[in-house]
């Protein structure tokens, strides 16, 4: 398919150059890509019609407050719910630091989250541009597993880059990313179907929602300039990965695996 093809050349391709011409890959993924790719991908397949659909699904944002809840909450109910097992279990609870110490500094972060190069604007390409096209050839289960796999795998020079939150998990962790990104991925596509094809709300909002969490939740992250990156506490994101899974599963077993497509299902790019 035509976006896998361009995300994956443009997301790979300053590590793979760096690597050539050096040795190293410590130039990372650009995470730019997808979205680049999804509205490069919406012109080529549709032309400027598929480019405004493209848009709309973005940009629609009346979907009703239950949606948006559900959007900004599973996340950090899944990570609390995994604190709150993992110390059942004899596990320490996470520092807190960026919530206790930096809380004022929460709007930067969320402008961090939300640039042009994190992951939710990167939904522009993964929800609104693929999802409807392979859930409409595939239906929305097949769809959902595909694209969380590939969208794991993508990251797969992440794991490589000395610095990044992936690298600090260890390559033997890309298993459990794999499956918690298709978890992720089928909460979000039920979320998609359910808000009438906003990838505004399935995909941005979800995925800010999820990272934002994640480093003030699961690590003790700080802003400050010297704080560098902390060590992850491995069993904890295990956890947390695991009720990724079950959030999809159960989403899965109340649907009966349509995730909410009904017969009025949001239209393609390519209609």
């Amino acid at each position: 398919m035509l976006f896998f093809v361009l995300v994956f050349a443009m997301g790979w391709g300053r590590f793979v150059f760096d690597w050539i011409g050096h040795g190293s890959g410590d130039a990372g993924l650009f995470i730019a890509a997808a979205s680049i790719a999804g509205l490069l991908a919406a012109f080529l397949v549709g032309g400027w019609q598929g480019f405004r659909v493209l848009l709309r699904s973005c940009l629609r944002w009346r979907v009703g407050i239950k949606w948006w809840a559900l959007a900004l909450l599973i996340p950090p109910t899944t990570y609390l719910s995994a604190i709150a097992l993992h110390v059942v279990l004899g596990g320490d609870p996470p520092g807190f630091t960026f919530l206790i110490n930096e809380w004022h500094l929460a709007p930067l972060l969320l402008a961090v989250v939300f640039t042009p190069g994190d992951g939710p604007v990167g939904e522009i390409g993964w929800r609104g541009f693929v999802l409807p096209l392979m859930q409409s050839k595939w239906g929305p289960l097949a769809a959902s597993v595909l694209i969380g796999t590939i969208y794991s795998l993508w990251h797969l020079p992440e794991f490589l880059e000395q610095g990044s939150f992936q690298y600090l998990m260890g390559m033997p962790f890309l298993f459990w990313f794999t499956l918690g990104g298709v978890g992720n991925a089928t909460v979000m596509t039920w979320l998609y179907n359910k808000t009438g094809g906003s990838a505004l709300i399935s995909g941005m909002v979800f995925h800010g929602s999820m990272n934002f969490w994640a480093m003030t939740l699961l690590i003790d992250f700080s802003m400050t300039p010297n704080g560098g990156l902390p060590p992850f506490d491995i069993d904890l994101l295990v956890i947390a990965t695991l009720l990724m899974v079950l959030s999809g599963a159960l989403v899965v077993l109340l649907t009966r695996g349509k995730l909410g497509r009904g017969i009025d299902h949001p239209a393609s790019i390519a209609g």
